[in-house]
């Protein structure tokens, strides 16, 4: 495979298929944990899970801070030819990863109830929610590695062991989910192992990359280790903001509900936040294809198969985005049974709420793109602004606003505004990123 020569549209293909049923995969098992848990144990339990999604979704993004940072920088590398560079690039957040691993699995198992009331869980909800995310405080290394040790392995020209990895991840989670909380009958305890159990393959599967033909990364002694570990924070900082999004949304939307609304709408948000985790997996997948392509082509200086691979890239999550959004504005009820069993009460919501949520979808997966694109060009700024204001300043400002003026009910509006804003300033800066990079031809 040579990322310089090869046909640009084969080489997104030859990625997108991996990286898209890596998403595929990821997904499917994390539909099957909100299933399972909604369908097995009930909508309070599904509700508890929604709940425990910050802590998660925050060791998750900590491998992607230092994988996307790291795996970025080292495309640069690579592409410009210096592979000792590269070398010291992984090596260096390596080091960052293992360190911040370790902090994280310490604090969170000493400060384990702590943080999940931070998270607004109480009575039962609390009681559920801790059988769960206990498992991911045992775990949390490997739940922070994994997504570290993906980005390189993507990065290092072997996408379909990525794939493969989250495969088989995937069976060992949906497998286990059904037996633990069916037969089992373990509970929300017998999903948080099946849970981590996949991601501990995941990992183990990554890691065998280092040790194949296909292998290029080395260990190398980094130097200036302050200034290059600030250069991976600074790559990665958009992508971490965008995996964590759905947690820093999430609990917003959980204390608002228990604020303006009933168990009802907090039931029926906790399908809403797992269609969004589902498609926001799908398009990071297509960023996920378009980053070691492009970053590689960028610190070659090829632009103008740069242009070619955009063109693919944004073509596609318009699409996707399309489909997914019909799918809730048309069919609300088929959705929501998917993953609970429908009162008379949450049916009422999910007529309502669904629709009106969905219209997000059209634009989220520009806004998802833009950043992986623009940090592919070592646009972080550019990359940061379009996370910033969509996962937290917009969001948070009209999540809070929205109802306080015109009721519980308008708080369903706030993420479908804050998309179709974000996905307006993401069109402009690629303008203006695109009028650059032809004044340098």
């Amino acid at each position: 495979m040579d990322l310089l020569k090869d046909s640009v549209k084969n080489l997104y293909f030859r990625y997108l298929f991996p990286s898209m049923g890596s998403a595929v995969v990821a997904s499917v098992y994390l539909m099957t944990d909100a299933v399972v848990i909604g369908k097995g144990i009930g909508d309070n339990a599904l509700a508890a899970l929604n709940m425990t999604t910050p802590i998660i979704s925050f060791m998750l993004s900590i491998g992607i801070l230092f994988g996307i940072g790291g795996s970025v920088l080292f495309s640069v590398h690579k592409g410009t030819g210096d592979d000792e560079k590269a070398n010291k690039c992984f090596t260096t957040a390596l080091l960052g990863v293992l360190t911040a691993a370790i902090i994280i699995c310490v604090l969170f198992n000493i400060f384990d109830k702590q943080i999940l009331s931070l998270m607004g869980a109480k009575d039962e909800l609390f009681d559920l929610a801790f059988d769960y995310v206990r498992f991911y405080y045992y775990f949390a290394i490997p739940s922070v590695l994994v997504n570290f040790c993906s980005a390189f392995v993507r990065s290092d020209k072997d996408p379909n062991r990525a794939m493969i990895a989250v495969t088989a991840g995937g069976i060992v989670n949906v497998v286990f989910d059904i037996v633990l909380v069916y037969p089992a009958q373990m509970g929300m305890a017998g999903a948080a192992i099946a849970s981590v159990s996949g991601i501990t393959v995941q990992l183990l599967v990554c890691l065998t990359h280092f040790l194949s033909k296909k292998n290029t990364i080395r260990i190398s002694k980094p130097i200036k280790v302050l200034k290059n570990t600030f250069q991976i924070l600074k790559g990665g900082l958009s992508g971490f903001i965008t995996e964590l999004s759905n947690a820093i949304i999430i609990f917003v939307f959980n204390l608002q509900l228990l604020n303006y609304c009933s168990n009802a709408e907090l039931a029926v948000y906790g399908v809403l936040a797992n269609c969004a985790i589902l498609f926001n997996a799908l398009f990071v997948g297509v960023g996920q294809a378009v980053q070691p392509v492009s970053a590689f082509n960028f610190g070659a200086g090829q632009n103008d198969r740069i242009a070619k691979l955009r063109k693919y890239a944004y073509s596609t999550v318009l699409i996707m985005g399309v489909v997914f959004a019909l799918s809730g504005i048309l069919f609300p009820d088929f959705v929501a049974s998917c993953f609970i069993d429908l009162t008379d009460a949450t049916r009422e919501v999910t007529k309502t709420a669904m629709p009106i949520y969905f219209i997000a979808f059209f634009a989220m997966g520009v806004n998802v793109l833009s950043t992986y694109y623009f940090q592919s060009l070592m646009k972080g700024g550019y990359s940061l602004a379009v996370s910033m204001l969509r996962n937290i300043i917009i969001s948070s400002v009209l999540l809070i606003t929205l109802p306080m003026f015109f009721g519980g009910f308008a708080i369903w509006f706030a993420i479908p505004i804050t998309e179709a804003v974000v996905a307006v300033i993401s069109f402009i800066l690629l303008i203006k990123n695109n009028k650059q990079m032809k004044s340098k031809v």
